[in-house]
């Protein structure tokens, strides 16, 4: 993925660029599921610096990012989601980390109806 190997020399310009492209993305085919994925692949790999980006957005682009992020149809088989969660709670980010939680679990409440 090229994103997050363009983020080990310039963390906080892909950092920017990735939460602003997903705060206001909205999910429909392949380019939106990359920009999901390269995502949340630099918050795991960057999570502080996600974090904080995330914490700068209004709280409605946040809520876009979030729910842009866990809009997966398989949430199982995307085990990056979980790591993204366990790295900001082990920065005690847990209101961040619940967010992404709460996102999460309504977007599995979606798949099963």
């Amino acid at each position: 993925m090229v994103l997050p190997s363009l983020a080990k020399n310039h963390e906080i310009e892909v950092g920017r660029l990735v939460v602003r492209l997903s705060k206001t993305a909205q999910w429909d085919a392949d380019a939106p599921n990359y920009l999901e994925h390269a995502t949340v692949v630099y918050g795991v790999q960057r999570t502080k610096t996600f974090a904080t980006l995330a914490q700068q957005l209004p709280t409605t682009g946040r809520a876009n990012l979030i729910n842009f992020l866990a809009h997966a149809e398989n949430i199982a088989a995307y085990p990056e989601f979980q790591e993204l969660i366990d790295h900001l709670k082990s920065l005690g980010q847990n209101e961040l980390a619940k967010e992404f939680e709460t996102a999460r679990a309504a977007r599995g409440r979606l798949n099963f109806r």
